[in-house]
């Protein structure tokens, strides 16, 4: 009978390097960070008002917030409309949603971002869109 071999410290390196590289890891589509990366874009472009926990935000504070808020909720995120849900909707700390202003009218960031998104892929070739599963 043979003893268990010690775990090292390159063992362990390896074993973690594997499972990262494993298909089993939380890897966001190439089509859906390239959405992902539209919506921050548009949000740093915006002529608008962003307002966080009552707070108004600039363009440029909203993208970086968002931004942060990404990286850090990335791991729940499998597709640009969970990137929306728990990146950009609401305030993580109070529940509050996020609200963008823009020409007077208000809404929250999840209706102004859905929109946008839906907008994007309306326009988006077909070619550039995963393809659907044909049903028998």
């Amino acid at each position: 009978m043979n003893p268990a071999k010690p775990i090292t410290a390159p063992r362990l390196l390896l074993t973690a390097l594997l499972l990262a590289l494993s298909p089993f890891s939380w890897a966001i589509s190439p089509q859906t960070e390239q959405e992902i990366q539209h919506l921050l874009t548009y949000i740093a472009a915006a002529d608008c008002e962003f307002e966080r926990n009552g707070d108004t935000k600039s363009p440029a504070q909203a993208h970086a917030h968002i931004e942060l808020k990404y990286g850090n909720t990335r791991k729940y995120i499998s597709s640009t409309e969970d990137f929306i849900k728990y990146a950009a909707s609401e305030s993580s700390w109070t529940g509050r949603p996020y609200k963008v202003r823009c020409n007077g009218v208000e809404q929250t960031t999840s209706v102004w971002l859905n929109a946008e998104l839906k907008r994007l892929r309306a326009t988006e070739p077909a070619a550039a869109l995963p393809a659907k599963p044909r049903t028998p």
